[in-house]
């Protein structure tokens, strides 16, 4: 499990930051469920805000061909608008074929 706390110029301690996307069926919003409840329980923060996550999950599932184009529109919008900032994105994915 990832654990780890940022620090404040001030020597704060600041609990890290993920951001999740989810996208596809129920189980996938299960999923999603499962991991958030895991990083809270080790002290991550959840944000809404990509740019504010020091990691981003988008968790997909690779059903349609239309179901992959939306998972890379999404990957590839969270990386243009936040060029510069050091985040991680972790891509889960599911093949249901």
């Amino acid at each position: 499990m990832i654990r780890g706390d940022r620090q404040t110029p001030e020597g704060l301690s600041i609990a890290p930051r993920v951001s999740f996307f989810t996208l596809g069926c129920r189980l996938n919003q299960h999923d999603t469920a499962a991991m958030r409840a895991r990083l809270a329980d080790v002290g991550w923060d959840e944000t809404e805000d990509p740019e504010g996550a020091d990691v981003v999950v988008v968790n997909t599932c690779s059903v349609t061909a239309t179901a992959d184009q939306g998972a890379r529109q999404v990957i590839r919008r969270v990386a243009r608008d936040n060029p510069d900032y050091p985040h991680q994105m972790l891509v889960v994915r599911r093949e249901l074929r």
